[in-house]
């Protein structure tokens, strides 16, 4: 009988640390889902700073023109996910 309760003990243990496992798996994703929207919010920034600073846009609803846009394209962060607006309409939306 005793190797049958130590065996008992160790489908218990084992299926414990699963469940701690599975729990640890969860947090982990969220927090990867968390470091991506940070990541996405740092670059809307980087967008905005680098409009105002290049074209002089600093009061809301100015709008910069695809000239001056053409001046910045190069220093935006690539759009990450399922965008369908441009960066220029993504800067000038932020600007107004």
């Amino acid at each position: 009988m005793d190797k049958v309760d130590a065996g008992t003990r160790l489908v218990a243990d084992a299926g414990h640390t699963m469940s701690e496992i599975t729990a640890a798996s969860g947090e982990q994703s969220d927090g990867i889902g968390q470091v991506n929207v940070a990541v996405k919010r740092l670059d809307w920034v980087v967008l905005t700073l680098i409009a105002v600073k290049v074209t002089g846009c600093e009061t809301a609803g100015m709008e910069i023109t695809p000239e001056q846009f053409n001046r910045i394209e190069h220093w935006l962060p690539m759009q990450r996910g399922n965008v369908s607006l441009s960066n220029l309409q993504v800067v000038n939306a932020m600007l107004n």
